[in-house]
């Protein structure tokens, strides 16, 4: 099993995982995203949660964020809605911290990318 420390150059980034589409179609591209991050990465659903937590911290640190008052998102009701939910709560974190440091959405993505890998 792939590892945080563990890089796959030819993973899809973040922001593949969440797309612009209509609602019933974002649907469908979040969990196909989410499945295909996962198996690219050998990530299990009970894994995720980890993952998806180092980029959340890594995200608030690029930004400039206070990871205290930033809400952490619940889980416990089915590891598929947890990391489905926790994916949106990502999504939406980006866009609040591309906005709070001024820059575009690509380039925040870059940046945690780069500081993940680091």
């Amino acid at each position: 099993m792939a590892t945080m420390s563990q890089r796959n150059p030819d993973r899809p980034r973040f922001a593949t995982i969440v797309s612009d589409c209509p609602h019933p179609k974002k649907e469908l591209a979040l969990e196909l995203g989410l499945s295909i991050w996962m198996k690219r990465n050998d990530i299990a659903y009970d894994d995720c949660r980890a993952a998806m937590l180092a980029i959340r911290a890594s995200l608030l640190e690029v930004a400039g964020m206070d990871a205290q008052s930033e809400p952490i998102p619940l889980h416990g009701r089915s590891p598929e809605v947890d990391v489905a939910n926790f994916a949106v709560y990502l999504a939406e974190l980006f866009m609040r911290a591309s906005a709070a440091v001024e820059c575009d959405l690509p380039h925040i993505v870059g940046q945690v990318s780069e500081h993940l890998a680091s």
